[in-house]
């Protein structure tokens, strides 16, 4: 084999051993980063999906502080059963959107 072929060969055994010992530097760098990145994509999951039903989420929570105001009660505990039954109404009623619309699918 001519001494040119084998230098090549050489220098490419040499290129793939460096290219594997940055990859695996690069692994473990990006390893820090993989919890908060999946921290801060779940946040941006979570914005996305506020945007998406912030009329909504509006209208619903306006609704529950009227009717909290409306029934004015006495102390912090009424406050947090009037908040947890407009809560649960919101949800029933998100649940009976979800259905009326998949029974206009179907």
């Amino acid at each position: 084999m001519s001494k040119g072929l084998e230098a090549i060969r050489a220098q490419r055994a040499r290129l793939v051993q460096r290219a594997a010992v940055e990859r695996d530097e690069l692994a473990a760098l990006l390893e820090r980063w993989s919890r908060p990145l999946a921290v801060v994509d779940r946040g941006l999951t979570f914005l996305s999906s506020l945007r998406k039903s912030a009329p909504l989420l509006g209208v619903s929570v306006g609704l529950g502080v009227a009717a909290l105001a409306i029934a004015r009660p006495r102390s912090i505990a009424g406050w947090l059963q009037g908040g947890l039954a407009a809560w649960r109404a919101v949800r029933s009623f998100g649940v009976w959107q979800g259905r009326r619309r998949l029974r206009r699918r179907g």
